[in-house]
């Protein structure tokens, strides 16, 4: 609001089943505080407005009733409701494990024995004899874990420390070299290219509670996916729900949500004059691995659809 003067806000206070529009009203009214207080806009271009619960509410179980304790926003500026880009980089390592199998011989018998896996002068992993608790033996495989090893800093260097009965110490080390091959795979926000293959990955969430059908900001992010969707694609459209209400309806909900995506979909990509891609709607129900439904913001998320697009990537000509 602060980069778009003229744009305007509606704030809207749910009033749940047997509260008074006071209640969705102070809601509104706490949100333009923090508005106008922390970010200076001004009062008069944020409206506070109430809306109703639906009836059948009354008698909700726990999680729909927090559902029904919110303030949502409205506005004909797209900027204010758009969704947010996101970049996250993925690293596959391969293989994804390495295997360890120190060996030695002391004629005093070993009393213990440690590795550290080291990168860079830092400890990303330790393995000892007093493992043995852990299912940790002489010989083991350590699986490699993403967030340990920093793939731009070099070698991995396994360093053994072996204690005999006598108090004697030995030491010795082997070194892995850690390649990237940036060539291979490419990531770029929701787009993952490795060789031919070009798989892209949508993701719309938000969906109103209970309703099959989307928002205009849903459509505004189809319409711009099916720009990038060639003929012959193969795509993939999977719905979600939040935890709220029974198995069956959730699967059916899901299934619905997935087949509004399909339908805006054929549609835009129909403009375009592609109708050789090939659609395919999946209704998965309820969606709780990725979004904590314990809370309502979790399960705004999870009230979802998911767009695959798995195509050939179009080959560069040169001039």
């Amino acid at each position: 609001m602060r980069n778009d003067p003229t744009s305007q806000l509606a704030l809207v206070g749910m009033i749940p089943p047997g509260g008074t529009a006071d209640i969705g009203q102070e809601r509104g009214k706490k949100i333009r505080e923090y508005l106008t207080s922390v970010w200076g806009i001004p009062l008069r271009r944020i409206e506070v407005k109430t809306a109703a619960a639906p009836a059948s509410s009354a008698n909700a179980a726990s999680d729909q009733q927090a559902e029904l304790r919110k303030v949502t926003a409205a506005s004909a500026s797209p900027m204010l409701t758009a969704s947010l880009t996101t970049e996250q980089l993925v690293r596959d390592f391969n293989p994804p494990r390495i295997s360890l199998s120190p060996t030695w011989k002391a004629e005093a018998g070993v009393l213990g024995w440690r590795v550290e896996v080291m990168q860079a002068g830092a400890t990303i992993a330790s393995f000892s004899s007093d493992d043995s608790t852990a299912g940790i033996s002489k010989d083991f495989a350590w699986q490699i874990q993403d967030q340990r090893i920093d793939s731009t800093l070099g070698d991995i260097t396994a360093l053994l420390t072996v204690v005999d009965s006598a108090g004697q110490t030995a030491t010795a080390s082997d070194t892995i070299a850690l390649k990237m091959r940036r060539d291979t795979t490419v990531i770029e926000t929701d787009n993952v290219r490795s060789g031919k293959a070009e798989r892209i990955t949508q993701t719309l969430v938000g969906f109103d509670y209970r309703l099959a059908q989307g928002n205009s900001e849903h459509e505004r992010l189809l319409r711009e996916l099916s720009d990038r969707i060639r003929p012959g694609a193969a795509i993939t459209i999977t719905g979600y729900t939040d935890r709220i209400g029974d198995d069956r309806a959730n699967q059916q909900l899901s299934r619905e949500r997935a087949d509004y995506v399909a339908g805006l979909l054929r549609q835009f990509l129909s403009q375009r004059g592609i109708g050789s891609a090939t659609i395919t709607t999946i209704g998965a129900g309820a969606e709780t691995s990725r979004f904590p439904n314990q809370l309502p913001e979790g399960r705004i998320l999870s009230r979802g659809v998911t767009v695959v697009v798995e195509q050939t990537r179009r080959e560069k000509r040169g001039g």
